[in-house]
């Protein structure tokens, strides 16, 4: 019997290559949860925070939920973005 060539998945002896590359592909997607939940609760807190100090209650928290839905847009847009092919 020939020893496996690793560079071809199929006679890897530890089994297929692409696994790792896969759910290093997906990493940033799986944060995406966290991303935009903190993204809007720090703009509601901050909001929270600013109208305690200024008595503005609720208006600044209303624009600070705004802030933090716009934010986990951007981050939205920016991990679904495809990727950028390698330079060389």
């Amino acid at each position: 019997m020939d020893t496996p060539d690793p560079s071809k998945p199929d006679q890897h002896p530890k089994g297929p290559l692409q696994v790792p590359s896969t759910l290093a592909a997906a990493g940033p997607l799986l944060t995406l949860g966290w991303t935009i939940a903190g993204s809007v609760l720090v703009g509601v807190f901050g909001g929270i925070w600013l109208d305690g100090k200024f008595g503005t209650k609720p208006w600044l928290t209303v624009v600070g939920a705004l802030f933090g839905i716009a934010a986990a847009n951007v981050e939205l847009f920016k991990s679904l973005r495809p990727p950028k092919p390698p330079t060389e």
